[in-house]
């Protein structure tokens, strides 16, 4: 009877707890890298004068970056992350276009 219990919390050490640790980790991912690539990107959009040349592309990302940083604040990590990548492509394509309005000489 005794064997059986510490088989039992063998297992349970070594099998259960890990794994329950392991997704415990994924749930509770903090997305900082995202948000910071994010602003990143926003801030060359701007130095690229996206705001003038393509606004409502730049708007959005703004947008969405400042959703990114209110979800991360309610703890809403998921939602933080996805507005974030948002927030980022949004403000390199809108770096994108003003670079290319410029170069066609549209200043």
């Amino acid at each position: 009877m005794i064997r059986f219990s510490w088989l039992l919390i063998g297992l349970w050490l070594g099998l259960v707890v890990p794994l329950g640790l392991g997704l415990t980790g994924c749930a509770s991912y903090i997305p900082d890298k995202e948000i910071a690539i994010a602003e990143a990107a926003v801030e060359a959009a701007r130095g690229a004068r996206a705001d003038s040349y393509a606004p409502r592309l730049f708007q959005q990302a703004q947008e969405s970056l400042r959703l990114a940083k209110r979800a991360h604040q309610e703890r809403e990590f998921g939602v933080a992350k996805e507005y974030a990548v948002d927030a980022r492509v949004q403000a390199e394509r809108a770096e994108n276009f003003a670079v290319l309005q410029r170069e066609r000489g549209d200043e």
